[in-house]
């Protein structure tokens, strides 16, 4: 436990290899410790070290093989690496180890969107269904009909989230962006 809290000190403070020695003196200690194991991956992420991140996830699924931010923390590596293939694979073991992973339906609707498949709305509306006041979700749902030509549903989604969180500028933008379209179009 000291040396897990000293990694932490050292992390908040930004001095990172202090943080990786105290964690690794933590898992000589303990090498079944998933917490330790867990925050050097994170650490190793951090600092874009992603073999390393993946060799600590892989120790802590071996530790615990139904660990959802382990699998979490695979697909951010994997997509980070631009293997959307891997990242798919470890978001959905992550929602099948918990179902209310919002994060990783979240990633997963922002794959999907990317490679303009439609699935992505049943992913984010998982993640409405965990967190419904997620207006970063409505948005990502509204951007998409937006740029697929459904400007219809992305105005009505836009209205709403312009209702429920005033604060959230895009939405605005987007109407205005939509509707100066719509008028300057030629018939």
């Amino acid at each position: 436990d000291y040396f897990l809290t000293l990694g932490d000190i050292y992390l908040i403070t930004n001095r990172t290899r202090y943080t990786k020695q105290a964690l690794q003196k933590a898992i000589s200690i303990d090498k079944s410790n998933q917490e330790a194991h867990m925050k050097l991956a994170e650490l190793y992420l951090y600092v874009e070290m992603r073999q390393d991140a993946l060799n600590e996830l892989n120790e802590v699924l071996r530790i615990n093989k139904n660990n959802p931010k382990g699998y979490y923390l695979k697909g951010i590596i994997y997509k980070e690496g631009g293997d959307t293939a891997l990242a798919i694979s470890s978001f959905l073991t992550t929602t099948e180890q918990d179902p209310n992973y919002a994060l990783a339906y979240e990633q997963l609707g922002l794959i999907y969107a990317a490679k303009h498949d439609p699935r992505c709305i049943d992913f984010y509306n998982n993640v409405l269904k965990i967190n419904p006041s997620s207006t970063q979700t409505r948005y990502n749902i509204g951007y998409f009909y937006q740029t697929h030509g459904e400007l219809e549903k992305a105005l009505e989604i836009y209205k709403e989230i312009s209702v429920k969180d005033p604060k959230f500028a895009n939405a605005p933008y987007n109407i205005g962006f939509i509707l100066f379209e719509y008028q300057n179009k030629p018939a």
